[in-house]
């Protein structure tokens, strides 16, 4: 009788008994729980074979947002993991780790959706590879900004940037080895990418776009910066499957802290993609802006810059709680205004636990960047109370 009722205790509270389970990388997909560890294809007690080549996709359950929490990283040397924010290798691209280069946490970007990983080891130097913990969160956790070209940067080339740069990863996220054995093919000029950090640009107006990029340390020493800029694109997801010399438009490998990268008859809509790395390792500041202007002058969509989501994957019942969040935006600011929030607005990226007004309601956000420039943007989503007295997140969009 007492297993009984607490069996039905369980259920009536909505709990759910998980069990955590090892993964070791195989190809394959897995409808993943929401506990267990991930492990490189010689599992928790071996080394990473030679010769691999392997691809996985681990899905999350629905409503939930997948995360992986690498606790260990050592491959051998021109070994790489790649990991794509979708069900495939089509998929926008999250990083590329090589040797010691820890991927940190890493999740879905969707609730319910998925993530790719592809291994590679060449046939030799195998090491003890890795350790992630699967876990999962009703809202998103984020991979990191500019870490890799599937989370790059936006950036609007109307105003001056002045981004902190990155330091403490000098093998780079492309080292030797990184997509093939002749990493030139993807790199251009560039020897190595140490402390790397990507961003991308759309076209707004055509023409001719100079972009005057200059790095200095926190001391306001001048030190070296390289790039190498790809395009055009269809869209961020195409350029980052299709990274090639054969797309490369400029690159540079010179020591100098001055440099400009060039786009010429850039067209309306076109994507492009920029890594910027720091060679000396200095922490420091990445300053960059459009240098040119006038007659020929083309220009970006600023806009891009701005994105915001409501997490709710469903209908939410008129007195329960929804959640609002904002892309990430280097060096900026956000005050969101609506229904319900503190008179002159919430300052925060994110916010949780909202209430959901018993009318219709439009909430806002503007995002200021550091710089003090006039490229503030705006978006708003709109949350609409039915006859049912059910609210349904309302779809975003940029002004």
């Amino acid at each position: 009788m007492k297993k009984i009722t607490l069996i039905f205790i369980l259920l009536l509270s909505g709990i759910t008994i998980g069990f955590s389970q090892n993964y070791n990388m195989a190809n394959g997909t897995i409808n993943a729980g929401c506990a267990g560890n991930f492990y490189d294809p010689g599992g928790p007690n071996g080394n990473h074979g030679n010769n691999q080549n392997i691809t996985e996709t681990f899905c999350a359950q629905a409503g939930q947002y997948l995360t992986f929490t690498f606790t260990q990283f050592t491959l051998g040397n021109n070994d790489y993991l790649y990991v794509y924010d979708g069900s495939s290798t089509s998929a926008p691209l999250i990083g590329n780790f090589t040797e010691t280069t820890n991927p940190g946490v890493l999740c879905t970007s969707t609730p319910g959706g998925c993530i790719t990983f592809v291994f590679h080891s060449n046939g030799s130097s195998n090491k003890a590879g890795w350790k992630a913990t699967l876990g999962c969160s009703a809202t998103p956790v984020g991979n990191a900004a500019g870490t890799g070209c599937g989370s790059a940067n936006p950036f609007c080339t109307g105003t001056t940037y002045n981004f902190p740069n990155i330091t403490g990863n000098p093998t780079g996220l492309g080292g030797s080895g990184l997509f093939n054995s002749n990493p030139s093919s993807i790199y251009g000029c560039l020897e190595d990418t140490p402390n790397p950090v990507w961003y991308y640009l759309q076209i707004a107006n055509p023409g001719n776009i100079d972009i005057g990029i200059s790095q200095v340390s926190n001391g306001g020493t001048p030190i070296d910066v390289d790039f190498i800029l790809w395009g055009p694109f269809s869209s961020l997801s195409a350029g980052c499957g299709g990274l090639s010399t054969s797309n490369d438009i400029d690159c540079s490998y010179d020591p100098s802290p001055t440099e400009e990268a060039n786009i010429t008859g850039a067209q309306t809509g076109e994507f492009y993609i920029l890594l910027l790395t720091n060679y000396d390792g200095a922490a420091g500041h990445i300053i960059f802006s459009q240098t040119n202007s006038g007659p020929g002058a083309g220009s970006t969509n600023c806009n891009i810059i701005c994105n915001v989501t409501p997490t709710n994957s469903g209908p939410v019942c008129t007195g329960s709680t929804f959640n609002l969040s904002a892309s990430t935006v280097s060096g900026a600011t956000y005050t969101w205004t609506g229904p319900g929030l503190p008179s002159g607005g919430q300052v925060g990226q994110n916010l949780t636990g909202l209430t959901p007004p018993t009318t219709p309601g439009t909430y806002t956000y503007t995002v200021a960047v550091a710089s003090g420039s006039n490229t503030n943007c705006t978006a708003t989503t709109t949350l609409t109370v039915n006859a049912a007295a059910q609210v349904n997140p309302g779809t975003a969009s940029n002004i």
